[in-house]
């Protein structure tokens, strides 16, 4: 009696389950994805973010400060491809396309810092590709 009710469990939660382990955004601390590495610099705190790739040349960011009360430093690393794959103009941009400050970790054009307010909040990393010059 007691394992068919264990059986009937199981079954009731392995959808759950399914669906919570499919989630390609899931909160953190730090992730990799596309081959970018995000994480928070020099930080260990309740907040969080989830990151996940848009297209080929965007990845989105969601910060989730929770008690955090200080502003939040970002570190986004582009892949050994990006030369290729992404332009080295790259913008940040909030939920509503408004452009922000993004600061270069020294010489290294591929290592991004991003300051973000301790509130919720969505940002998205775009490569701007440059037109390709017609050939006549």
């Amino acid at each position: 009696m007691a394992s068919g009710l264990l059986v009937k469990c199981l079954f009731a939660l392995l959808p759950l389950t399914i669906g919570l382990t499919a989630s390609p955004a899931v909160p953190a601390q730090q992730a990799q994805v596309s081959g970018l590495k995000v994480k928070f610099v020099d930080y260990q705190g309740p907040a969080n973010f989830s990151a996940k790739a848009l297209d080929k040349h965007s990845l989105q960011i969601r910060v989730n400060p929770r008690a955090e009360r200080q502003p939040l430093l970002l570190g986004v690393e582009l892949p050994a491809s990006a030369q290729t794959t992404w332009a080295a103009d790259v913008e940040l941009v909030d939920s509503k396309g408004r452009p922000l400050p993004v600061r270069r970790s020294g010489i290294e054009w591929h290592k991004l810092l991003i300051s973000v307010p301790p509130e919720h909040g969505t940002y998205v990393v775009v490569a701007r590709i440059a037109a390709q010059p017609h050939s006549a």
